[in-house]
């Protein structure tokens, strides 16, 4: 369900990326989505589940499953460049190094090879040579490359962090108090644009210990099951840390829809493990008797 509600999306995105309609500014895509982080988040996700099932031991794939699945990784990378969102292409590249490690080693000596081959790509050099200058402030109105202008909006906001550090500013103050104190958005409130500068500023140190215990909490669960299918609990568990990276520069926590299908996603591979849990010993009671039965018949031979 998960990767077929995907596949909308991705038409529409290869659609755009066909005729050239409906582009966001920039040359971006943005398929069905307000904006193209969005979107490379959600494909994100996708790819991660379609990795982990390719690598699961204990999932079932026929020949053709696994063959449509990774001809549909395609579309899916492609789609993911042409959002040009690069914290995204950082996520991936950390996805394809794990499964590579894990799974199948061709995907490794390709991941390793992909930044040099991406440099290759305009829209992939563009964007990273976009970091290579901008990148200071000296006091007045200027162009600054969007991380730097990330840094001095974190910089800015550390002293009304330290002003209330354990319960913060109340929810959703950041954007409220930043045109006080954020020079290059004077007229109008912005994100954090990193959710933990968020959650400091808006909830405290408390918040933001609360936030990522909930991180902590899921990875300890999934742990439980490292036995049962380790190389796709290594996938779902690095889908979790790329959740975490990307949510160092990006609002996450303003991307409802992502965060709707990250949560389902991440909540119904906790159920199937739950599920396992259940019918374990049930499985064990099942072989013992079996193991009986059979010890019995051999006696009786």
């Amino acid at each position: 369900m998960i990767i077929l509600s995907s596949v909308l999306p991705v038409l529409y995105g290869l659609f755009q990326l066909g005729t050239g309609l409906d582009w966001y500014p920039g040359s971006r895509i943005a398929s069905t989505f307000t904006h193209p982080n969005i979107f490379a988040f959600y494909l994100l996700t996708t790819i991660s589940i379609i990795f982990s099932l390719l690598a699961s031991g204990h999932v079932a794939l026929s020949e053709r499953s696994r063959g449509i699945l990774t001809l549909y990784l395609a579309p899916l990378l492609v789609l993911l460049i042409m959002t040009k969102t690069r914290s995204a292409w950082a996520a991936c590249l950390v996805l394809l190094l794990v499964y590579g490690a894990i799974h199948d080693r061709r995907v490794l000596v390709l991941s390793l090879a992909l930044p040099i081959l991406a440099l290759a790509l305009p829209p992939v050099r563009d964007r990273l040579i976009a970091l290579g200058s901008g990148n200071e402030y000296v006091g007045w109105a200027q162009n600054v490359n969007p991380y730097a202008w990330r840094q001095i909006l974190w910089q800015r906001a550390f002293p009304l962090i330290l002003q209330r550090p354990i319960f913060g500013h109340g929810l959703y103050s950041f954007p409220y108090y930043s045109p006080t104190f954020f020079p290059l958005e004077s007229s109008r409130g912005v994100d954090a644009h990193n959710i933990y500068i968020q959650l400091l500023f808006e909830t405290g140190f408390l918040g933001l210990a609360c936030y990522l215990w909930i991180f902590w909490r899921k990875l300890t669960f999934l742990l439980r099951y490292w036995a049962f299918d380790w190389r796709g609990i290594t996938m779902v568990a690095a889908m979790v840390g790329v959740y975490l990276i990307i949510g160092y520069s990006d609002n996450l926590l303003e991307y409802v829809s992502y965060c709707w299908f990250f949560w389902f996603t991440l909540g119904l591979t906790c159920a199937h493990l739950s599920h396992y849990r259940l019918v374990r010993p049930a499985a064990r009671q099942n072989i013992i008797e079996l193991v009986a039965r059979k010890d019995v018949h051999v006696r009786g031979a």
